[in-house]
């Protein structure tokens, strides 16, 4: 019991840390409050069964907790929060003992192993290894067209800080995929020197 409540303290201080971080929250919020907030929203369910606990008032608890925070909710929560709300009122309806996340536990699995098969991959792989290599090829050249644009920018005027942000994304975006690239590169090798 000990260690399941260190375990949540961490959690708690980890996920505020990382909504401080991602600047979820307002950059000004104290993060030992919110992390008191948070737990003040949890703490009251964590020894419920989950046929007690009301998943869709807890969010919308905890979103209203957090608001003082600046707590800025993606839209996905909130569609999330709607369907949690649909689903327990009529699964309670309808089997009040049902257990929602045990149900779709098995389903979920075989969705992930799905997704995320290596045999998956490799055909994949092999279905589009033209593209691909073309991708590879033509990686070289839009960095350096990236680059280049970066020297020719004047920092001084607000239309040339705009593009250098909108410059920095795309220099993000280009390294995910050369690593994305070569490491699909070198699942291949692999693959092809196994078979």
């Amino acid at each position: 019991m000990l260690e399941c409540f260190k375990r949540y303290q961490g959690t708690v201080s980890f996920s505020c840390k990382t909504l401080h971080k991602c600047r979820w929250v307002d950059k000004n919020s104290n993060i030992s409050d919110l992390e008191n907030t948070l737990r003040a929203c949890c703490e009251p369910i964590l020894e419920k069964p989950l046929s007690e606990i009301e998943f869709g008032k807890l969010l919308l608890y905890l979103f209203e907790s957090t608001r003082e925070y600046g707590l800025s909710i993606q839209p996905s929560l909130v569609l999330l929060q709607k369907t949690l709300i649909h689903i327990e009122g009529m699964g309670r309806q309808i089997y009040p003992a049902l257990d929602f996340w045990g149900l779709a536990e098995p389903y979920l699995e075989n969705w992930i192993s799905e997704q995320f098969n290596p045999t998956k991959l490799k055909n994949y792989i092999f279905e589009n290894k033209e593209e691909i290599l073309e991708s590879i090829k033509d990686t070289p050249g839009m960095f350096f067209e990236i680059v280049d644009e970066i020297r020719n920018i004047n920092i001084s005027s607000n239309r040339n800080n705009d593009l250098m942000v909108e410059l920095d994304k795309r220099i993000k975006k280009l390294k995910n995929i050369s690593y994305f690239l070569i490491g699909l590169l070198g699942v291949t090798i692999i693959f092809l020197y196994l078979n």
